[in-house]
């Protein structure tokens, strides 16, 4: 059973990286959702999922030690839902505050996103490689309605 669900995931995630262009855009899909099930994959619209993705590897991009990026956009203009992304270092609790922010605004959770991934950057915080050794940064995507 765990052997399938595997294999609907490694589908979901081929499929997207199937619709973008660059190895890097790629790699940066099978970072992002590598380690959400293939039942949260498949909750939501796929186009939902790559225009999350394009928006958060553009927030991605650059990223300084100790600051917090935060961004929120529509994940279609015909959706109700929202993508609040937050790109921070690695700490303790992170998700855990931002749950409980978004429910004590009476948000609707219907997806989180939550890789830590080892990133080297060059000394102007810009992107070079995942690396497992480099310093981790939490990637956070909080898929929302009624915001």
């Amino acid at each position: 059973m765990i052997e399938q669900a595997n294999s609907s995931q490694a589908k979901i995630i081929n499929n997207l990286c199937a619709r973008v262009k660059s190895k890097q855009e790629k790699d940066f899909i099978r970072n992002l959702y590598g380690e959400v099930t293939a039942d949260d994959l498949s909750s939501v619209n796929h186009s939902h999922l790559l225009n999350a993705a394009a928006s958060m590897m553009k927030t991605f991009a650059n990223h300084t030690p100790k600051s917090c990026k935060v961004n929120i956009f529509r994940a279609s203009e015909e959706s109700e839902v929202a993508v609040l992304e937050v790109l921070t270092d690695d700490v303790p609790f992170i998700i855990d505050s931002i749950s409980n922010e978004l429910k004590s605004q009476s948000c609707d959770i219907h997806l989180i996103v939550h890789p830590t991934i080892g990133v080297e950057r060059d000394k102007k915080g810009n992107f070079v490689k995942f690396d497992q050794k480099a310093p981790k940064e939490s990637i956070i995507q909080y898929h929302v309605s009624n915001w």
